[in-house]
């Protein structure tokens, strides 16, 4: 894969083993536990400290003055909201959006199953996932975003741009169950409360789920995988170039898409734009950074990065 790219490390750099065992605090993104947990056990710090979090969330808490060790982040538009105040990032590169079931689904019953839905004022899954439920009915005309109906989302297309608007948690139904991050919504899959939700590959590599048996062709024109986790069976469809978020809506569909995010008076607090999938990891600390040095030397592809 790609080497990461970033800013420097400060020159100041202590060797890790100075201070061996030492715990940190680290916030991240539930895809990329694994990755930096390897990273930090590497730098020889303890990884108890390493919190999941969602990406939204834990930006917030940077914005209020808690700033941990290290942030782990989900989606690289958050990026500029810490480059100054950082002492290193590293960006690692993009990875595909698949949706995971407990069952097989296709095309024809996509719309009938229960879904979970992530909160998308807490974690930027939760985005990514209404966006791919609106661009796979203009591509394929199955009307996934029927599914989050009631839980007070709302979409607007106008042929170029689309916009969706959410209140942050939105309202779980009886077709969508709403969890704060990927961790939350993965435990509501294991213990059988909804059918399929929407997964990076990395969050796959991160439960055991990756790499997978390939199973031919699944719905949405995905490639079907189906992979076995304590005896219980997980059906994996990794959505295919249009759809899986390695490029902008704007480059892969030439579409704008952006999320409004609601108060509770349904005015607007918030407008992302909802790019490509990359994530990227800012350090705050020498502690930090030494984690950061660990993963520049790490094989990204192993925890399901595309490079």
């Amino acid at each position: 894969g790609r080497a990461p790219q970033g800013a420097p490390p400060p020159s100041t750099s202590a060797p890790a083993q100075q201070s061996a065992g030492s715990s940190l605090l680290a916030r991240v993104a539930p895809s990329l536990i694994k990755l930096i947990k390897d990273a930090v056990a590497a730098a020889v710090y303890d990884a108890s400290g390493v919190r999941s979090i969602g990406s939204v969330q834990a930006l917030r808490l940077i914005q209020q003055g808690q700033r941990p060790d290290l942030y782990a982040s989900a989606d690289v538009e958050y990026l500029k909201y810490v480059q100054n105040s950082s002492l290193a990032y590293l960006t690692l590169g993009g990875y595909k959006l698949a949706i995971l079931c407990r069952k097989p689904i296709g095309d024809g019953n996509m719309t009938e199953v229960k879904w979970i839905l992530v909160d998308p004022g807490s974690a930027p899954a939760g985005y990514r996932q209404l966006a791919a439920g609106y661009f796979a009915y203009l591509l394929y005309k199955t009307p996934l975003y029927e599914v989050y109906n009631g839980t007070g989302v709302s979409m607007y297309f106008d042929g170029r741009e689309l916009h969706i608007y959410s209140p942050s948690p939105p309202k779980s139904t009886d077709r969508a169950v709403v969890a704060s991050n990927l961790d939350v919504a993965f435990s509501y899959l294991e213990t059988g409360q909804a059918a399929c939700m929407f997964a990076y590959v990395p969050l796959l590599v991160a439960k055991g789920l990756w790499p997978a048996q390939p199973a031919g062709r699944g719905p949405l024109n995905s490639t079907a995988y189906i992979a076995e986790r304590d005896g219980v069976k997980y059906y994996i469809y990794v959505l295919p170039p249009r759809l899986d978020f390695t490029r902008s809506p704007e480059e892969a569909l030439g579409i704008s898409a952006y999320l409004h995010l609601l108060g509770p008076g349904g005015e607007v607090v918030m407008t992302t734009r909802i790019g490509a999938q990359g994530a990227f990891a800012a350090a705050f600390t020498q502690k930090g950074v030494d984690v950061l040095n660990k993963i520049r030397a790490m094989d990204l592809a192993k925890y399901g990065f595309e490079g």
